[in-house]
């Protein structure tokens, strides 16, 4: 329950690029019940927006090419005065848009009359209504009336409503881009969003996860020549153990951090965990003082690149003390600053982060001990999802 943006390793007049979505109308089924849209509390959604706004305003006053979802989705299908461009660009989106569009109904539906009408419906939309359906994922069941209208049909509508959590449908190493599959059936979906925008981008994934192969770019931490990679409640030994075989991670080690902790509020590891330097992180307290015999307790398997192939050196090290034997400096994040996602700032230089604000005393003066810079955003909003 936390906002992060991703990175991708290709750069556009020297500027890394940052893809986001910002929250919108997609959102508002999931305000009216947010426990089963996997939010934490009623979000106000034109606040959410506010919010994200000041952020990409932030990224970009911080050297980064922020593009959107929308924008990519739209890239190339409209004019000057958004009349719609036939080519290539809208074709596809036409044809995306018609894979999240689905009519189903009983016996008495004609399906194949259906699906040509869907054709046609398609082929007559706007962008705009393309990207509306893309997002929203309507399911229209149709059923057959006995009296002049023909057909009626009830309106189901399955929208990306954590789609704004734009880090994790992927990863992005120095191999390329893999594209993740997210265990929650609320964000089915969300990767092929992904996928799309990042060939809009002339980027195409390295890989893909298979059905049972889940990998949430949240579980992901990379910094120079180490990557961190949680196997929990929401990334699986199945995409570690794949990431590992095609040596996709890209970097000389591999800390894989085994959570056995099943909590929504630290479902992936930089919910507890990140990195803002070689030689500095940051660590909740209830990790970093958690006992064997507690869930909380975390261990690691390290692999090391030997050769051609990734060696197990270490199995089952008690997390904390290889970060002490790799002589980090480990600042404890307390549980109120955890809850407003103390751990889950976004690094963009070496002891330069983006944060949310709001934090302890404690915590600030933490930082600023390390020689860490902050910039700080308020996303009370955001962070409620």
């Amino acid at each position: 329950l936390y906002l992060h943006c991703y990175f991708n390793p290709m750069e556009s007049k020297n500027k890394p690029i940052v893809l986001v979505h910002p929250p919108g109308d997609e959102l508002f089924p999931g305000v009216l019940h947010p426990d089963a849209a996997l939010f934490a509390d009623y979000i106000d959604v034109r606040k959410a927006d506010s919010e994200h706004r000041a952020f990409r305003k932030m990224l970009d006053r911080c050297g980064f090419e922020v593009v959107t979802v929308r924008e990519l989705l739209l890239k190339g299908t409209l004019d000057d005065r958004d009349n719609p461009v036939e080519g290539d660009e809208l074709c596809e989106l036409r044809t995306f848009a018609a894979s999240m569009l689905e009519f189903d109904g009983d016996d008495t539906v004609d399906r194949k009359k259906q699906e040509l009408y869907k054709e046609e419906i398609i082929s007559k939309a706007h962008p705009y209504d393309l990207v509306k359906i893309i997002l929203n994922n309507p399911r229209i069941i149709l059923r057959t009336t006995e009296d002049n209208t023909g057909l009626a049909a009830d309106y189901r509508m399955r929208p990306m409503m954590n789609l704004y959590f734009m880090r994790d449908q992927m990863v992005s190493t120095p191999v390329g881009v893999v594209i993740g599959r997210l265990r929650s059936p609320q964000r089915a979906g969300e990767s092929g969003v992904a996928e799309f925008c990042l060939r809009r981008l002339g980027i195409e994934a390295v890989h893909t996860m298979a059905e049972d192969e889940f990998l949430e770019g949240g579980d992901f931490v990379q910094w120079g020549d180490v990557s961190y990679i949680c196997s929990g409640m929401r990334t699986n030994d199945a995409a570690v153990e794949r990431m590992l075989s095609m040596k996709l991670f890209g970097t000389g080690r591999v800390v894989v951090v085994r959570d056995r902790f099943r909590w929504q509020a630290q479902m992936h590891l930089d919910t507890y965990f990140n990195v803002a330097d070689d030689d500095l992180v940051l660590l909740s307290e209830n990790r970093l003082n958690a006992t064997p015999d507690t869930p909380r307790y975390l261990t690691a398997d390290i692999y090391d690149l030997c050769g051609d192939q990734y060696m197990q050196v270490q199995k089952d090290v008690p997390f904390t003390e290889y970060l002490r034997a790799e002589n980090i400096t480990v600042i404890p994040v307390s549980d109120a600053d955890s809850r407003t996602f103390g751990a889950n700032f976004l690094s963009i230089a070496p002891r330069e982060i983006i944060a949310v604000s709001h934090k302890s005393t404690a915590y600030y003066s933490a930082l600023r001990r390390n020689g860490i810079k902050a910039h700080w955003v308020d996303l009370a909003n955001c962070i409620k999802g």
